[in-house]
């Protein structure tokens, strides 16, 4: 993959899943420079809390937000290439969780967690 395209809008693409298209429901971590963000998708917000939580303490970041989103990948036949876009809806930002939230999905992220997969169990 080279360039994600984001695209914001209200309301989200379902969940498909065909030959050219796969789309799939979770959530975006955008982080650092607000202009320029680094963009990672996740299919649980569990995990997309942990790592916006993590990068905001590093130096490089100076901010994040997470928010509801769709993961698209789609093969475009004239360029013979995958194309990735990321739908999100910016009305909540889930990142702005209360001190309660916060210690739930930390929780719910160690309990769930599986040293031997990369994989969320979901």
């Amino acid at each position: 993959m080279s360039k994600i395209y984001l695209v914001v809008t209200e309301h989200l693409p379902r969940r498909t899943t065909r030959d050219d298209l796969i789309r799939t429901p979770g959530y975006v971590v955008l982080a650092g420079d607000p202009s320029r963000p680094s963009v990672h998708f996740f299919e649980a917000l569990e995990p997309a809390f942990i790592y916006g939580r993590a990068a905001r303490m590093s130096y490089q970041c100076s901010g994040y937000s997470i928010h509801q989103a769709t993961h698209e990948l789609v093969f475009n036949r004239a360029t013979h290439r995958d194309q990735e876009r990321i739908y999100y809806n910016n009305q909540r930002d889930f990142a702005e969780a209360d001190a309660a939230t916060e210690a739930k999905l930390v929780r719910r992220f160690a309990d769930r967690l599986d040293h031997t997969s990369s994989h969320w169990p979901g």
